[in-house]
């Protein structure tokens, strides 16, 4: 997502979390109440992630009730505006076709 927003800085990510493993729903709810991109990045590179309090009602289980009415199964998955739905890895460059149409 970096990379696309270097190369075009137009394009904007709307990130909505799919916890697949138990282990990891703490860090999502803390990432998710917080909304920090700092917290989101600590988590990527594995480290730890503190339990934030949270004053909204973040569920898990209707996180995964999104993705499953959408048919992801796995993660990263891109939404579309139009409602297409890409699963998996996609290099920047071909993210940037995607997003424009091609």
């Amino acid at each position: 997502m970096k990379t696309v927003i270097k190369k075009r800085p137009d394009i904007a990510f709307y990130i909505k979390f799919f916890p697949i493993f138990k282990e990891t729903r703490g860090q999502i709810k803390s990432i998710a109440c917080t909304k920090s991109l700092s917290l989101l990045e600590r988590a990527y590179k594995g480290q730890k992630v503190p339990d934030e309090p949270c004053a909204k009602n973040i569920s898990i289980e209707k996180m995964q009730e999104f993705a499953r009415s959408l048919g992801i199964s796995s993660v990263p998955a891109l939404i579309m505006p139009d409602g297409r739905v890409h699963m998996g890895y996609v290099p920047a460059d071909r993210l940037i076709q995607i997003i424009d149409g091609g």
